[in-house]
């Protein structure tokens, strides 16, 4: 597990060993004192998007008579790919217990938190049925006056690495993942 961590960096320092002993990555998100909770609600946020639009997916490809694990593996090779399609779906295929590791209440806090957190923020949208499909950020952009572009992408490209029958994006031409840890 993953714990976000911000605030005052000495301090931060000096309590990531300790949070080292109990999760497998400590990421420092900046100075911001709240932007670590911003994080991890929009990341919990998106998981429920995305166990959503699994189930939604698994039911059209069963309606479509197309074996189902054919159809999970079939996904697991294009951009459809996720953590949750990798590790809900098989869990919704065995019959079993739906991950009881978060319940129903812990989510709708997390869907309540960020729509609080989007309301506080003026982060609400609206956009054309036209529009590219990753057009959203640029009318935020627009709409709020803020350039989400950020240092170092302007050599980026990604490439798709098929390992082990998953679908996997390699990045090139940004900075290494050590560039993290404040302003």
């Amino acid at each position: 597990m993953v714990v976000y961590l911000g605030g005052d960096n000495t301090v931060a320092a000096a309590v990531t060993p300790l949070l080292k002993a109990s999760y497998s990555k400590v990421f420092y998100v900046g100075e911001t004192v709240g932007a670590a909770m911003v994080i991890k609600v929009v990341s919990n946020m998106l998981c429920c998007v995305h166990v959503v639009a699994m189930g939604e997916a698994l039911m059209l490809g069963k309606r479509a008579n197309i074996d189902l694990r054919t159809f999970w593996d079939g996904i697991r090779l294009s951009v459809g790919n996720s953590f949750v399609w990798e590790t809900a779906a098989p869990e919704v295929f065995k019959g079993g217990d739906y991950d009881p590791g978060f319940s129903l209440d812990l989510q709708n806090k997390d869907l309540q938190l960020g729509y609080d957190m989007a309301r506080k923020f003026k982060a609400e949208y609206q956009y054309g049925a036209q529009a590219a499909c990753y057009i959203v950020p640029k009318i935020l952009e627009d709409a709020l006056r803020e350039d989400l572009r950020a240092p170092g992408f302007d050599d980026w490209e990604y490439n798709n690495v098929i390992q082990r029958g998953s679908l996997n994006v390699t990045h090139e031409g940004i900075p290494d993942e050590g560039h993290r840890g404040g302003k």
